[in-house]
């Protein structure tokens, strides 16, 4: 169930600007932090139920208002089934534009998007970027989030070719997403958490920033965080 709490803007030890609210404040939490449009009201997102698929048999589709970037390789090349879909909106004009990586739900099995959530941000001119994490996985804490975190860093490395401003980008996470953007954005490189199975159980402590990404040049810090359908607290 959704939670019905309400938590301000926080501020971690790395200074991220943090909020968790409900898919409604989506806009007015992403737009503060991402586009600085001074008295720009925010469309109200679509409300429908998001789709679910079967993991790995998932296929992106198109769309005719962006330029598309499907299925693009992001990790290692032993991890090559896992890719990130980029959609940059052609109405925006020249870039760089803000990005919002959007952090699919489905168990850690599937994959549940709220893409029509998602839409009004490409009406206002971000970035829409989705990366796969690792699905099936029977200890799904820290690994899912090194993988959100190999994303961000791959996006600011490729800035330059999806029209991406490095400073602005935020994440949106949804149901499993929802806890995958909290494990990765309220850490830094010196916290360690429980890799934790599924259905329960611990396997040791694992740094909960990946010591050794790729793009490890690349910063995993972003400007706004929204968190849906995660733990309240």
């Amino acid at each position: 169930m959704r939670s019905a709490r309400r938590f301000p803007q926080q501020a971690d030890r790395r200074g991220h600007r943090f909020r968790r609210g409900t898919m409604q404040n989506l806009l007015s939490i992403i737009t503060t932090f991402l586009l600085p449009l001074a008295g720009a009201s925010a469309a109200a997102p679509a409300a429908d139920t998001p789709l679910r698929h079967r993991g790995h048999d998932y296929k992106p589709r198109p769309r005719a208002d962006c330029r598309n970037f499907l299925r693009a390789p992001f990790l290692q090349p032993q991890r090559d089934w896992e890719r990130i879909d980029i959609h940059v909106p052609k109405a925006a004009g020249k870039g760089p534009l803000p990005c919002v990586v959007l952090l699919y739900g489905g168990g850690y099995g599937d994959k549940v998007l709220p893409f029509a959530q998602a839409e009004p941000l490409l009406a206002r001119g971000f970035v829409l970027a989705v990366p796969d994490y690792a699905l099936g996985t029977g200890n799904p804490v820290p690994l899912c989030a090194w993988d959100a975190g190999n994303a961000i860093r791959f996006l600011r490395a490729n800035a330059g070719t999806y029209d991406i401003d490095p400073k602005r980008i935020g994440v949106l996470g949804w149901s499993a997403g929802g806890w995958i953007a909290q494990d990765l954005c309220y850490s830094d490189s010196s916290r360690l958490v429980e890799s934790r199975a599924k259905r329960g159980g611990s396997k040791g402590l694992i740094p909960a920033i990946e010591p050794h990404p790729l793009y490890a040049e690349q910063s995993v810090r972003v400007e706004a965080v929204v968190s849906d359908w995660a733990p309240a607290s």
